[in-house]
């Protein structure tokens, strides 16, 4: 991904206040709605004044919480819409820790590209991906390629093929800050075209073919499995064996 630099873009502009509405009807309720919506912001100086109004509550968020997930369950008649959309009321503090973290993404993620249409135009490697699927037929109706036929595809083009396991680490990292960086700024904008997921998935499946150069790096690809949670997809038993069978003879 780009390196950070200097943006002039707008989207890094303080955000005025979230404006006050009457969603439930209940002042306090409507009010501990509102503060977590400043807080979400995830600007310091806004967290810490709504920070400081919460101790004007005068009924404990858990109490509101009670009362709001009533109203939906009155309104929307769904117990599991209430459960979910109360999780986490009463925390504020933990609200705002993960508000500034997300804050901060996208500030870094908008310092790369720039701008937030430049995040999310197609970048050169998706650009690889997309031209060397054009034309094949999907497998489903959601346009996903099959996996052997784009497997063929990207075999023959060789600036999409990994020749070393680290080749394939930087490959499944780059998809992995892609999709964080786009994903801080829009989360209903950040999946990835079906081209590049194929590619993805395509070099992961090589971690099952290509020697380890070295112990160290076979260690290096186990791990990383380990720290992304990587280990019960269907290709990791015989990575796995990859891995200790390429270390052992080297």
């Amino acid at each position: 991904v780009p390196p950070i630099r200097t943006s002039s873009c707008t989207s890094l502009a303080v955000p005025e206040l979230p404006p006050r509405a009457k969603v439930t009807g209940d002042d306090e309720v409507d009010a501990a709605l509102w503060l977590r919506q400043v807080i979400s912001t995830g600007e310091a100086p806004l967290i810490a004044k709504a920070m400081e109004a919460a101790k004007l509550l005068t009924t404990p968020l858990k109490a509101l919480a009670d009362r709001y997930a009533h109203y939906l369950i009155r309104t929307q008649g769904n117990s599991l819409v209430a459960a979910f959309a109360t999780i986490g009321f009463d925390d504020l503090d933990g609200l705002a820790k993960s508000s500034t973290a997300r804050l901060e993404k996208k500030h870094r993620a908008l310092r790369r590209f720039g701008s937030e249409a430049e995040l999310f135009k197609t970048t050169p490697a998706e650009d690889l991906c997309i031209a060397a699927l054009k034309g094949m037929k999907a497998r489903n109706k959601w346009g996903e390629p099959a996996p052997k036929p784009a497997a063929a595809r990207f075999a023959k083009h060789a600036a999409l093929v990994p020749h070393t396991l680290s080749d394939v680490l930087h490959a499944q990292r780059y998809e992995t800050d892609l999709y964080q960086l786009r994903n801080a700024v829009n989360r209903d904008s950040s999946e990835h075209w079906h081209e590049f997921r194929a590619h993805c998935d395509y070099t992961f499946a090589k971690l099952a073919s290509i020697h380890p150069r070295n112990k160290a790096e076979a260690l290096q690809v186990f791990e990383w499995m380990i720290e992304t949670e990587k280990m019960n997809r269907e290709e990791s038993n015989d990575i796995v064996r990859n891995l200790i069978g390429g270390a052992a003879c080297r």
